[in-house]
């Protein structure tokens, strides 16, 4: 005799994906990255450590 597999929690779980995706490429324009300010003070201190450190 086959278990039965319960539908329920597959289709809660294909749900939830759903809205976590959904969410995410929503809210992408503002996902954190480096700006100005940021990006060039990581750029600074890897030229300093590359330079200095030889």
């Amino acid at each position: 005799m086959m278990k039965k597999v319960k539908i329920l929690p597959i289709y809660l779980s294909f749900l939830i994906l759903i809205y976590i995706l959904f969410v995410i490429i929503v809210n992408l324009s503002s996902f954190p990255r480096l700006h100005g300010d940021e990006a060039w003070f990581g750029l600074n201190a890897r030229e300093i450590l590359h330079h200095c450190f030889d």
